[in-house]
């Protein structure tokens, strides 16, 4: 079983809503198909054996089109990454009255069950795509790294963090940690329950650092 590609294009709540323009329609639906064909290709035949032929055949679409999008096949992989994050921050709330390791412990177990659904060859891939564009993915917008900020800023207002914290320096502190964890336990091939063990150990000294002093 694998992760579930989802697409970026917002989905209007009512008729209200902002129309995304046909043009950007188009535009994100040629992305889709893209990413689509190429997951299946690279799970297929690994990211390094995949072919772009085979990946635009499938996608209907001129080979050009392909570095329209992705320049290269490790982008692929940090789109992977920025939709594995959408769907745990979608399991996540931001306003939860929660103390900070019983929130962190419930990240922990959204991203092992993304996990649990993905080929655990790509998923090595992407972790190493993720250290070699730290900085590309710098500039991007989140979104689990603003709902983590947002609860933690949250968790300050009612004094459960220290105060001298500021909410989203500590969220890029944490989340680097536990993608390292879980890129070097694919390397291993551990189990998802010792993953999750491992990933609990880590959140939990954690959560001790940000509580304030008694």
């Amino acid at each position: 079983m694998s992760l579930t590609y989802v697409s970026e294009v917002p989905q209007a709540a009512d008729s209200t809503a902002v129309e995304t323009p046909p043009r950007e329609l188009k535009r994100q639906a040629t992305r889709d198909k893209l990413m689509v064909a190429a997951l299946v290709e690279f799970r297929r035949e690994g990211v390094a054996g995949a072919q772009i032929e085979k990946i635009v055949r499938a996608a209907g679409v001129a080979r050009g089109t392909f570095y329209l999008h992705f320049p290269t096949r490790e982008h692929v992989l940090l789109e992977l990454l920025m939709d594995y994050q959408r769907q745990v921050a979608g399991q996540l709330d931001p306003s939860s009255r929660a103390e900070p390791r019983a929130f962190l412990r419930q990240v922990v177990h959204a991203m092992v069950e993304c996990l649990s659904r993905e080929d655990r060859e790509l998923l090595r891939e992407m972790f190493v795509a993720v250290f070699r564009h730290t900085a590309e993915l710098a500039d991007k917008e989140i979104e689990l790294v603003m709902v983590l900020t947002a609860y933690l800023e949250e968790a300050g207002n009612r004094g459960l963090v220290r105060s001298e914290l500021e909410a989203y320096e500590t969220v890029t502190m944490l989340l680097p940690g536990l993608f390292g964890v879980m890129m070097l336990d694919e390397h291993e091939g551990n189990s998802l329950e010792a993953l999750t063990r491992r990933l609990y150990r880590v959140v939990d000294v954690f959560a001790a650092g940000l509580a304030p002093p008694a």
